[in-house]
């Protein structure tokens, strides 16, 4: 259960930093949330194409579950979507702390 709660808090750690960066961007707060849960349809879906499963953070929905469930192997399967959803999250911050230093408070 460990393993499943550290893959959702990197999942989670992507669509903060998505949700940030749109209310860095855009100046209605319903938009931004608009952003956030868009976003984790779109994960939802792209991670249906095995393809994109395997290596991009829109496999770490498929992960969790089977972190959870125990059906996970410890491959590039496991790793490519956490590194890869690590970076995503970790660019998505830099892109809104940018975006907020040139925003009149």
């Amino acid at each position: 259960i460990m393993g499943a709660t550290a893959v959702w808090v990197v999942l989670a750690a992507v669509l903060v930093a998505v949700s940030l960066l749109a209310s860095a961007t855009i100046d209605a707060v319903a938009g931004a949330a608009g952003v956030g849960i868009g976003a984790y349809f779109l994960l939802a879906l792209l991670s249906v194409v095995p393809q994109l499963s395997d290596y991009t953070p829109a496999g770490l929905i498929r992960v969790t579950t089977e972190v959870a469930t125990g059906t996970q192997q410890l491959d590039a399967t496991l790793w490519w979507p956490l590194v890869s959803g690590l970076l995503l999250a970790g660019a998505l911050l830099v892109g809104a702390v940018l975006a907020f230093r040139r925003r009149e408070i």
